[in-house]
């Protein structure tokens, strides 16, 4: 094996944080830098890795060689680290989702590492948990038959928005939005889910009866082109008792998907699938064989249709709350990076990877959501 990758880090938070702990667990990729405008805060994250601490993405790409930039500041302030990264000649950069908050912002910067030939991917981390990646491969290979619906909420404590990043909260949560930092989660994993369709519909609502600086919740329903709806809730004004609550059904014609992703009243975090009774036991076996080879663990079994008012039987595949807890991405982008590829091979059965255009995508989406909700039209993609 060669050098290993040099990596830096943009914004000491608590994504900065994450990222930096997960290359610990990486002997291809090694943290030599980590900057952050509160050097103080750079310093002591630095300082638990043997990294080099910066002011800013600036000080930090005229001080080291980097082959990946992280960027991992709060959702309005991508753009500026993600620009000077590139122009400084990094090869890849590991952006934060969303890509931006604005499709100008977006457009500009894809624009720039195009030109520049920087690798670009967004680090949508739900795509990393292995109920995430069964539900897709369920879809993708019809084992619920033809996908019909999908619907996704995902909300936060109020505490997000006015708290989580301490005095700044409600100047950052102003910059942003519930549908900027929550549905590009679920706006990817319907991209993902049902790919090759595309959204090509939006119709959203929005409220500011709570917060006032920023809008309290969205609600949307996407049109894709191969006739799925999904409706899509976001909010974070929630007085519950969790940080995060997440969960999500995913309908076909011959069967559907149960996922509580995160803990909620009466909720216990799992997975379960209903699958089309048309499998065989030995379609089942093969299933399960094909997931284990990429180091999924689910359990089959036969149980009353209830489809059918209890007659007769359905095979149904569970997973428990392991199998809903978001891993890191790393390996997998690591992979790309050295196989030169946006789907390396213990990739490849789910797709690509999240790339810059898939981050591009999900902020059309979400920019169409807002406009939606602002203008009270469907709008088109």
């Amino acid at each position: 094996m060669g050098k290993p990758l040099k990596v830096g880090i943009v914004g000491a938070g608590i994504l900065g944080t994450a990222h930096a702990e997960a290359l610990q667990e990486e002997d291809r990729a090694h943290l030599v830098a980590v900057a952050d405008k509160i050097l103080d805060r750079a310093r002591s994250l630095a300082g638990r890795y043997g990294a080099n601490a910066y002011g800013d993405a600036q000080e930090m790409v005229d001080g080291e060689e980097l082959d990946i930039a992280v960027i991992a500041t709060p959702d309005p302030f991508h753009r500026e680290p993600f620009t000077v990264c590139v122009e400084a000649g990094v090869g890849v950069v590991l952006c934060e989702k969303p890509l931006a908050t604005s499709i100008k912002d977006a457009e500009e910067m894809m624009n720039l590492a195009e030109k520049r030939g920087v690798k670009v991917f967004v680090d949508f981390e739900n795509r990393f948990a292995k109920a995430d990646m069964t539900t897709r491969y369920l879809i993708q290979n019809g084992l619920i038959g033809k996908p019909v619906y999908a619907d996704m909420q995902l909300d936060d404590n109020i505490s997000v928005p006015t708290m989580l990043w301490g005095r700044r909260s409600r100047d950052w949560a102003a910059r942003t939005s519930t549908a900027h930092f929550l549905m590009s989660h679920t706006v990817d994993l319907v991209r993902w889910y049902f790919e090759p369709a595309r959204v090509e519909k939006v119709f959203a609502i929005s409220q500011r009866q709570v917060l006032g600086y920023t809008p309290d919740l969205y609600e949307a329903f996407l049109f894709l082109s191969n006739g799925v709806k999904v409706r899509l809730k976001s909010e974070w004004i929630r007085y519950m008792d969790d940080l995060v609550e997440f969960s999500q059904y995913i309908g076909g014609s011959e069967g559907g998907v149960f996922y509580h992703k995160r803990r909620g009243f009466n909720k216990s975090v799992g997975w379960k699938a209903n699958l089309s009774n048309k499998l065989s036991v030995e379609d089942l076996r093969s299933i399960q064989r094909k997931l284990e080879s990429y180091g999924i663990r689910t359990t089959i079994s036969l149980e009353p249709d209830h489809s059918r008012g209890g007659e007769g039987w359905r095979p149904t595949m569970r997973m428990d709350e392991e199998g809903a807890r978001n891993l890191s991405g790393w390996p997998y982008f690591i992979d790309a990076i050295l196989e030169g590829t946006d789907s390396p091979e213990r990739w490849r059965e789910f797709g690509t990877l999240p790339t810059g255009e898939d981050g591009y995508e999900s902020v059309r989406v979400v920019c169409a959501i807002i406009a939606s909700s602002e203008s009270c039209r469907t709008i088109s993609l």
